[in-house]
């Protein structure tokens, strides 16, 4: 767990846009990775960091023991009994050791105080074995905006390789399932996390079995109790006719192959934008 390069420009970034992150709840004693030529503190805490840079106007570290120096002891497989709320909370590689992920997001969302932020990165994909788990874009955007729970949802996918960190990796923007209208897949040949930052409303967080978030693409059908599978018109029942009785199978299988890895390239713009920064 630490904080690198892209972490620490989000983290300054969210502070400059909305003030101090104020009270900030750490999960894990988070590590400094920053890569730049006078960073004395590389390899060491952050948090005293994130204080002395006017970040945070104070940092709580927790964890699942007090062995690397948490002043909070919190198992986030299991419900909590923190009454205290925090401006922003932070986790930045925690979630995917998490057996019990619902659990989990579940805490993260009530320890945060209404108009706090959450700050989250965790692997996406290429990951298999860092964890138990990784994460879509598409978990994030249903959990975060279930109910109205949180607003002003941004998710980046970043370029992540293993046991490294880079001074400036390659980053993009994601759109949320819902807006495009479509499930968003990835498919990459490197490493990449996924890092999110949500703004906390004043919606009540409901009971923990009430939270069930659907995946974006059956909400639709679910509620007019219909198939997920879209009903086509004449038109192109036509053509799917024409294409299945004239094309050989091996052409058709094909075409759909290399169209599903277009769509699921970081280069098709319609789901993903290049950040610059």
């Amino acid at each position: 767990m630490g904080v690198g390069n892209f972490g620490w420009h989000i983290l300054k970034k969210l502070s400059e846009r909305r003030g101090k992150l104020g009270s900030t709840l750490m999960i894990g004693n988070q590590t400094d990775y920053r890569i730049f030529k006078s960073n004395i503190n590389y390899g060491k805490p952050i948090k005293n960091i994130m204080i002395e840079e006017n970040l945070s106007t104070e940092v709580d570290v927790a964890d699942i023991s007090s062995y690397e120096k948490a002043n909070i002891v919190l198992d986030l497989s299991m419900p909590h009994k923190i009454e205290q709320k925090f401006n922003t909370l932070i986790d930045y590689g925690t979630i995917e050791h998490v057996f019990d992920s619902k659990q989990c997001i579940y805490n993260y969302f009530s320890l945060i105080e209404v108009g706090g932020n959450l700050v989250l990165a965790t692997p996406c994909n290429n990951y298999a074995g860092h964890g138990f788990f990784q994460f879509s874009p598409e978990f994030f955007y249903n959990s975060l905006s279930y109910k109205g729970l949180f607003k002003n949802i941004e998710c980046y996918l970043v370029e992540s390789p293993i046991s490294l960190t880079y001074s400036k990796p390659k980053a993009w923007k994601v759109k949320s399932p819902q807006d495009v209208k479509s499930r968003i897949n990835i498919r990459t040949n490197f490493p990449i996390n996924i890092l999110v930052t949500a703004e906390r409303t004043d919606i009540k967080l409901p009971k923990y079995y009430d939270f069930n978030p659907i995946q974006s693409d059956y909400i639709k059908n679910l509620k007019n109790n219909k198939s997920s599978h879209k009903k086509d018109n004449k038109e192109t029942n036509k053509l799917r006719k024409f294409i299945k009785n004239f094309l050989p199978k091996f052409l058709i299988k094909q075409y759909l192959n290399i169209n599903a890895n277009r769509k699921a390239s970081l280069n098709y713009k319609p789901h993903f934008t290049k950040y610059n920064y």
